[in-house]
This record gives structure tokens, sequence and C-alpha cells, in this order.
């Protein structure tokens, strides 16, 4: 049987935003382990942004998250992203802040992946 041509969907123009938290100096919490884990979400969060880029999103950038969420804050009124691929686990290397991250999105009323405010 044959099945007519169809047109590809044309994939959505949204502005995403590649969320990572900057790896702490020295994690607050863990073991000295924990800071190589934390270090790889750098590299994560290029390959997320490459693989995005690749499968035709032309705005996406990566933010690294610091402890600063006045600078967070900023960077989304300035962006204003329709989405946020959000890989962020700590604030400062303490993952007990991690949902402030999401709650602010959720505030802001901007989509985001991974687990909610009450996950």
């Amino acid at each position: 049987m044959d099945v007519p041509d169809r047109p590809a969907a044309a994939t959505p123009r949204l502005g995403i935003v590649v969320l990572y938290n900057v790896p702490a100096a020295v994690p607050v919490k863990g073991e000295a382990c924990d800071a190589v884990s934390e270090a790889e979400v750098v590299e994560v969060a290029s390959a997320v942004a490459r693989a995005l880029r690749a499968i035709g999103h032309t705005d996406v950038q990566t933010y690294g998250r610091t402890p600063d969420l006045g600078a967070f804050l900023a960077m989304l009124d300035r962006v204003k992203p329709d989405v946020v691929f959000n890989l962020a686990e700590a604030i400062g290397g303490d993952e007990h802040h991690e949902p402030l991250v999401t709650h602010l999105l959720e505030f802001r009323g901007i989509a985001y992946t991974g687990g909610g405010t009450r996950a």
C-alpha cells in the first residue's frame, strides 16, 4: 500500500535556554568525586545545545547559573525564552535549593524540562 507523501512538519522556532549550574569550586555536600560529575554538566549542556541546533532550532543558548539569582532573572528578562532545558541541579553546590529555579520559572510562566517544584 502506498502512503502519500506528506510535507515534513516544520520545526517550531522556539527560543531555548539550556540551563546548567556552574560547578562549585568545592561541593557544599557530597564527596570529592561529586565535583567530577558536576563538571561534566558543562559538556552535557553544550551537547544538548548542539543537538537542538541540529534538528533546526536556531535560537538556542546555554546559560551557566551561579548563586546570583539576580543575574539569572535578568537573563530571563533579556532573553525571554520559550522553554528552558533545565540541567541545573544545585545552587552553589547545594542541591537543597534546586526547586528554587523551577519555582522562578513557573512564576514567570516559562516552560521547562525536568522535574517540577514538587519532584
